[in-house]
């Protein structure tokens, strides 16, 4: 499994994936964030074999990252793409928002 990313490695992160500025958008919602309130998502999550390599890391806001949760990073791109202009970020634009999460192991 791969270490944790201590502080000083996830400012240098976010640096990098923000491309040197201030002000980035949420990978989900498109939504612009100070970069100090982006959290470091992985695409492939480390339970699953994910690397805390660069290629497997992206920015997005708090409530995007606890929203997606278990579901693949690739189907929930595509669901907030298609979500409803003008919703609030991190809630279900309706019909069933959690369709593509994975159930939960008992």
């Amino acid at each position: 499994m791969a270490a944790k990313i201590n502080s000083k490695k996830r400012k240098q992160i976010k640096e990098i994936l923000s491309k040197g500025h201030k002000k980035y958008h949420c990978i989900f919602c498109k939504r612009v964030f100070l970069v100090t309130d982006l959290t470091i998502e992985h695409i492939i999550p480390k339970k699953d074999g994910g690397s805390n390599e660069i290629t497997n890391l992206v920015l997005s806001c708090k409530i995007c990252n606890q929203h997606r949760d278990r579901a693949d990073f690739c189907k929930y791109v595509i669901w907030m793409n298609n979500r409803i202009i003008g919703k609030p970020c991190g809630t279900k634009s309706g019909g069933n928002g959690n369709r593509f999460y994975k159930k939960r192991r008992k």
